[in-house]
């Protein structure tokens, strides 16, 4: 076969203008600061990482605005509660101090009722032993020596009540008052300053510092029938 046979007609191609090239061919590249082809400046890389920090500080600013809110929030909380319980602590003082305060009250009044029911059995144990009178001579019924066991208990119930506060109101001698004393009768008494004690009929007493018992008292009077400090 001749080289003549083998040769085929060429096909020439035609220039191709640049708006019908395909979009999937590279264009040239932008040029910062000048227009694209579709008339836009392209930005900088520089300025893009000046926004891009910009955003970052901002949220950076947001969260930190946002975690200030929530430590306002649980500082306020805190406060709230340390108050209530200062406020519990307290009432729950003033409650023992109230209760202890009771319990001390009524342990007072407990014993003094207790006291008040023991005076009529001290005060007979004085009348037996001022039944028999001091030096007389011995009886032969015994009555000496049943004295003397009645005096042992009356000193000892007498030692066991001033141990818990009981002390007797002095009286005899004394200027007559109104706190301590009860009178019950006025006596002529030269001898005595009038409105003083003159006798006691029955002891009084003091317990811890309070009157349970008045002293039952005579009391001198004046010249003209006046007892002063408040007798009439």
């Amino acid at each position: 076969m001749s080289e003549q046979g083998d040769e085929r007609p060429k096909v020439l191609e035609e220039p191709v203008a640049p708006e019908e090239r395909g979009t999937d061919q590279p264009g040239p590249e932008p040029v910062p600061g000048e227009p694209d082809e579709a008339g836009e400046v392209p930005e900088e890389s520089g300025a893009r990482e000046g926004r891009g920090a910009e955003q970052v500080v901002q949220a950076l600013q947001a969260e930190l605005e946002q975690a200030q809110r929530r430590y306002e929030q649980a500082e306020a909380t805190r406060q709230q509660v340390w108050n209530r319980f200062l406020r519990l602590q307290a009432d729950f003082d003033n409650f023992r101090r109230r209760t202890e305060r009771e319990r001390a009250e009524w342990q007072e009044r407990a014993e003094e009722e207790m006291v008040r029911a023991i005076l009529p059995i001290l005060d007979n144990l004085e009348r037996a032993l001022a039944a028999v009178p001091a030096g007389s001579p011995p009886d032969p019924n015994g009555a000496e020596v049943l004295a003397t066991g009645v005096k042992m208990v009356y000193d000892q119930l007498r030692a066991a009540l001033e141990k818990v506060g009981l002390q007797p109101v002095e009286a005899v001698g004394r200027a007559f008052d109104p706190r301590f004393h009860e009178a019950v009768e006025r006596v002529e008494a030269p001898e005595n300053e009038p409105g003083s004690v003159v006798e006691e009929l029955q002891r009084g007493y003091l317990f811890r510092s309070k009157v349970i018992r008045p002293s039952m008292v005579r009391v001198a009077q004046g010249p003209e029938g006046e007892g002063g400090n408040g007798i009439g």
